[in-house]
């Protein structure tokens, strides 16, 4: 989410939605315990968050990014004009969205944050969440674009300015 708050304060016009919104008020209810309460200790319940997910996804593999587009609380026909997904780790997820994109006349960028694991493991995740499908299914080679978080906030803040300038945000 780091990279949506980079681009919001340079780009006030652009709107987040996540897969994950729904996933943690699922998740925030079954714990007793808010949604703030969870992202603010999000690390001690990523585990709690991927398997929540995992559970959903066997259901119905589409189940979030139909919850997102669908059933959320921003449906496809209330879209905003910009908008960022920080989230979308699945590749039938991303194929899903790209299909909509095309289908609404929306301009889709599918772009990959790029962290190597001891960065991630520097940064308080641990091994085993880092090694989760959810963290690795989708390789940042497939995408249209890549920009690294490897390094300090300027240089990332660098990095998503290079990116806006050079796809026309």
């Amino acid at each position: 989410d780091t990279f949506y708050s980079i681009l919001k304060s340079i780009k006030p016009d652009y709107v987040r939605l996540s897969f994950a919104a729904e996933l943690k008020v699922l998740v925030a209810k079954t714990l007793d315990i808010t949604v703030e309460e969870l992202e603010a200790q999000k690390e001690n319940y990523r585990h709690y968050l991927i398997f929540a997910g995992k559970i959903f996804r066997e259901y119905d593999k589409e189940f979030w990014v139909n919850q997102l587009l669908y059933d959320g609380p921003v449906v496809y026909k209330d879209m905003p004009d910009k908008i960022v997904i920080t989230d979308c780790r699945y590749a039938n997820e991303l194929r899903v969205l790209k299909h909509f994109c095309d289908y609404n006349n929306y301009k889709f960028i599918d772009l990959g944050i790029s962290v190597d694991k001891y960065t991630l493991l520097d940064r308080g995740y641990n091994e085993g969440i880092y090694n989760s499908d959810s963290e690795t299914l989708i390789d940042n080679k497939s995408l249209s674009a890549s920009i690294s978080n490897v390094g300090t906030k300027e240089l990332f803040l660098q990095n998503i300015q290079e990116f806006i300038r050079v796809y026309g945000l």
